[in-house]
């Protein structure tokens, strides 16, 4: 039978059910401490009769058996308290539950006070609040809970957006963060002729053969209808195709007769190589929309330029020209030329000189980076060599000009002996001016390009491929003038003259058809490339205008035209004031607000 301590509380049947709340916290020790005493003098009837088993702790000698049969003594206690709670009569639980848990036993006896009873608002509520034990949980549902994962550190980023200033298209600034560890002038374009005015290569679309075809006897007359329908307007022509297979068959040959009225050139001629079997079976309306929408590229090009605003009273380009009709670089050489005429125009203090106004007319390459530019004044018509990258002129070929510009400026003899020279052996394509550079520090700089820089740029694709054509621009255009024009000099003799230690000496021309191109890029600090900029410095970059480019050197920066190379503006005093007028810029080279909203 349980405890007369255990009895008492649990089973008295006169218990007074406020009297049973009178339990302070030495009861509650005494009732603890009996239901142990219990467990070991007072055995159960059923356990007299059987054999007890063998204690585990014989086995263990010294103090390692006496703790765990105090263990065991301890375990067995706390079995048969829960055992007396759960054998309990419902006639127990009608009555006022007696001290389930120590601890609302302890906070009953609290809630008395010294010798005051508790309202029976408050023993119900402590009652209730005994009775509800918290739902244990398994090893498997401990597992599954998830921890919330630790917040990552991000460190701070500064996302500045980069907008190139194009010619022709201008792209979105992006606001995400660079992914790679690329220049802030890394933007992505299409091609680096995107940020120079220069052509591109269009390829030549495939020409299908034309189906049904008229009988024999109707195309005697169907060239006289190609004539006549190719003046017509393309609304006039899709009416006309729905009148009769003939003259459908004679606005196929139509195509033929536009290209070489509107077109014609060595470009169309190789075109027209490729079938030559079936022209009259070839529909050419493919490649006849394709130089049209070329033609149309350009004349918006030249629109957003500095020379349209400036060149407002003529044209400097004949219509023949903005075809490119031998050529695709036709059109780039023609625009440069005016550009670099119009520094030297601009530098001289001679913009109302004749030579300014003429108009080119062609355009042909020579060899490598040499051309010959034809320009007409009036009734006369002259050709100019000049070197591509920056259209400087290098010779004259035929000076028949009357007036104040009628001097002769005869090719010189270094010159005419490279051009040869480069024909002979076959290299009037894939020949660079360049490689006749001559340079200081060679161990740094590379055709007087910084030779890290070069390596930081390969990673920046189309924009690095257009930041190094800018760098060698400006290295060329950077030469000593004798290395161009004038009196022929060696590269020490320029060197010399350069640093002025050679005052008085006499030149000597060369004396055989040998002697190479001497292009001398003087040893100073101001003519080197350390790195080029399409856009301002400073925390806040800026892009600058779509003409002008940054070039840092070792002494200071230099704005120059990103299409010639020439300077026109410094780090110390900004761009100069014509320029600024004439591209409608600040002094840092961005565009002004007023020309934007204009």
């Amino acid at each position: 039978m349980p405890p007369s301590g255990i009895r008492s509380i649990t089973s008295a049947p006169n218990l007074d059910p406020t009297r049973s709340a009178m339990i302070n916290s030495k009861q509650i020790n005494a009732l603890s401490t009996s239901v142990g005493r219990s467990n070991e003098t007072q055995p159960t009837h059923s356990a007299q009769h059987k054999k007890r088993p063998a204690d585990p702790s014989a086995n263990l000698s010294g103090s390692q058996s006496k703790k765990a049969r105090k263990s065991t003594k301890m375990h067995g206690a706390a079995k048969e308290a829960k055992a007396l709670v759960l054998h309990s009569t419902p006639q127990d639980s009608m009555r006022p539950p007696s001290v389930p848990s120590l601890k609302s036993s302890t906070e009953l006896a609290t809630a008395s006070g010294s010798g005051t009873w508790p309202s029976p608002s408050k023993i119900s509520r402590l009652q209730n609040r005994s009775l509800v034990s918290p739902t244990p949980l398994s090893e498997h549902a401990i597992s599954n809970i998830k921890t919330p994962p630790g917040r990552k550190f991000k460190p701070l980023v500064s996302c500045k957006a980069t907008l190139p200033c194009s010619a022709v298209s201008t792209p979105q600034p992006s606001l995400e963060p660079p992914e790679s560890s690329t220049s802030i002038d890394s933007v992505h374009v299409n091609c680096a002729q995107d940020l120079l005015l220069a052509s591109r290569s269009h390829p030549i679309p495939e020409c299908p053969r034309i189906t049904m075809p008229p009988s024999l006897s109707q195309r005697k007359r169907v060239q006289w209808w190609a004539v006549i329908l190719s003046g017509v307007s393309d609304a006039e022509r899709r009416q006309c195709a729905q009148v009769s297979r003939m003259i459908r068959y004679a606005i196929y040959l139509s195509a033929a007769v536009v290209l070489h009225r509107e077109f014609p050139g060595k470009r169309l001629d190789a075109v027209l190589q490729k079938y030559p079997n079936s022209l009259a079976m070839t529909n050419f309306w493919p490649y006849l929309r394709q130089r049209r929408r070329e033609r149309v590229f350009w004349d918006n090009v030249y629109r957003r330029t500095f020379l349209a605003s400036f060149l407002e009273d003529g044209q400097s380009i004949s219509e023949l020209m903005w075809t490119s009709p031998d050529d695709e670089k036709q059109v780039t050489v023609a625009l440069r030329f005016v550009m670099t005429r119009l520094w030297f125009a601009i530098s001289l203090g001679k913009l109302q000189s004749n030579w300014v106004r003429g108009v080119v007319t062609s355009a042909q390459v020579v060899v490598g980076d040499i051309w010959v530019v034809k320009v007409r004044y009036g009734a006369n018509e002259v050709a100019f060599y000049v070197l591509e990258p920056t259209c400087e002129v290098i010779g004259r070929l035929h000076p028949n000009i009357d007036g104040p510009d009628a001097s002769a400026i005869p090719i010189r003899a270094d010159w005419s002996a490279y051009i040869d020279r480069l024909r002979a052996t076959g290299q009037s394509t894939s020949a660079s001016i360049l490689s006749q550079l001559r340079w200081a520090n060679y161990e740094e700089y590379e055709r007087g390009i910084s030779r890290l820089w070069l390596k930081r740029i390969e990673s920046e694709g189309e924009v690095g491929r257009a930041k190094r054509i800018v760098a060698e621009r400006y290295v060329l255009a950077c030469v000593v003038a004798n290395s161009v024009s004038g009196q022929w000099m060696s590269t020490t003799q320029m060197a010399q003259e350069f640093a002025g230690l050679s005052a008085g000496t006499v030149v000597s021309a060369p004396r055989n058809a040998q002697t190479p191109v001497n292009l001398y890029l003087p040893a100073q600090v101001h003519h080197h490339v350390e790195s080029v900029h399409f856009t301002t410095s400073g925390p806040f970059k800026h892009p600058l205008h779509c003409a002008v480019a940054v070039i840092q050197t070792p002494a200071r920066e230099y704005y120059i035209l990103r299409d010639n190379g020439m300077q026109i503006g410094c780090e110390e005093e900004g761009m100069s004031e014509v320029w600024m007028e004439l591209l409608g810029c600040g002094p840092s080279g961005v565009v002004s607000q007023h020309k934007i909203q204009k």
